[in-house]
């Protein structure tokens, strides 16, 4: 007594007949979702019931017949494809396999609970496959879409990043007596590392360099802000103003207070006076500290204060220093240290105030040279500012 086999009623299965009848009822009555077709209809009755699985039983491999087979092939490679019959040689089978077909169940082995279960693994195989591949095209897809967000966010920062190198001043640049250049490499394609200088109405040099945290756009746009803020700071009349650097750390922590960024700001701001020979500076928490350089000898100056909009009522105070006739100020973004290969933050410093004391003033390529690689990726932003006198 044979297995009774519980259908599949979702699964639909297509019998091409050459010969209509020609496979006896009771080899496929266990199939739940059967249609019969000819031939000649084969496709068009594939394209109405899209079948999991395709049975054929054909008298003769003609051309026609197996073109069939490879069409239905080619249309979805994944379907399966079983040649059926009682009495099918080698001969047969091998040019059925050629055209596209998957499978074959001949001769004893074709029995209705067999071909019950060939249908039913194979139609199940087949329906998993097609969910995969759906699943794939939808990752597929959304990575693409991703794709193309992200490239037109690069984009859109890539015309960023031409907007804050339009924002900052030439390099190198000449002040009187001082030759001042700068640099800036960002981690990334936007700079949170802000630098700025120019000459005020009443002939001194002004000069800022700033470090806003984090990376990316969110520190961009504070660098915005920064500028248009040093730019007021540089355009205020110095008659009836206070224009020190304190004042400016001051004037600026409020307004950035007000403004509510997520992100704070560390900087150094300066004053050079050419006449008096005077440099006035103020910092809020930059770090690593200026850097004075005489001859070949370099030394840290002070530093201090709290970052810029942390707390409104922080206060900030100037340092005041003579320097000498000749001389190079430099200041750096701690991403510098980044940079070097040493291992502790004091072997860091120590490599760099010995690259700075031996570097007699040169700019070209600073950076490179200080960190002696080149094409490396940063993970931080790095700026440097020189004010050189020579004579």
């Amino acid at each position: 007594m044979s297995r009774k086999i519980q259908n599949d009623p979702g699964l639909s299965i297509l019998l091409i007949e050459e010969v209509s009848g020609a496979i006896a009822g009771r080899l496929v009555d266990r199939i739940g979702d059967l249609t019969r077709s000819s031939v000649v209809d084969g496709l068009a009755v594939l394209a109405a019931k899209r079948p999991a699985v395709v049975l054929f039983c054909l008298e003769s491999y003609s051309v026609l017949n197996l073109g069939l087979v490879t069409t239905i092939s080619g249309l979805d490679a994944r379907r399966p494809l079983i040649l059926i019959g009682g009495h099918i040689d080698q001969g047969q089978i091998l040019p059925f396999l050629d055209a596209g077909g998957t499978d074959f169940l001949v001769s004893d082995a074709l029995t209705p609970d067999v071909l019950d279960q060939m249908c039913k693994r194979k139609g199940n195989q087949y329906r998993k496959l097609r969910v995969q591949t759906r699943t794939l095209n939808r990752r597929q897809m959304a990575v693409e879409n991703l794709q193309d967000s992200l490239a037109v966010i690069e984009q859109d920062q890539k015309i960023g990043a031409n907007v804050q190198r339009l924002m900052m001043p030439d390099s190198p640049c000449i002040f009187r007596s001082f030759r001042v250049a700068h640099d800036i490499r960002p981690a990334l394609i936007l700079s949170g590392d802000f630098i700025d200088y120019g000459e005020m109405q009443d002939g001194r040099l002004l000069f800022c360099l700033a470090d806003v945290s984090g990376h990316g756009a969110g520190s961009a746009f504070v660098t915005v802000l920064l500028s248009e803020l040093f730019k007021r700071f540089l355009n205020q009349r110095t008659d009836s103003t206070d224009i020190s650097p304190e004042s400016a750390l001051s004037g600026f922590n409020q307004q950035l207070c007000n403004a509510a960024f997520e992100q704070h700001v560390t900087m150094l701001i300066g004053v050079v006076d050419e006449a008096s020979n005077h440099l006035d500076y103020a910092c809020a928490g930059h770090f690593p500290p200026a850097i004075l350089r005489t001859g070949d000898q370099a030394q840290f100056l002070n530093s201090g204060g709290l970052p810029l909009g942390l707390l409104r009522s922080a206060e900030y105070h100037s340092q005041h220093l003579t320097l000498p006739d000749q001389f190079e100020l430099l200041v750096c973004s701690d991403g510098v240290f980044e940079g070097i290969t040493a291992e502790s933050l004091e072997d860091k410093e120590r490599h760099l105030m010995d690259f700075v004391a031996g570097n007699n003033g040169r700019f070209d390529n600073f950076l490179t040279r200080l960190f002696q690689r080149e094409g490396e990726p940063l993970s931080d932003d790095v700026a440097v500012l020189s004010i050189l006198r020579e004579s």
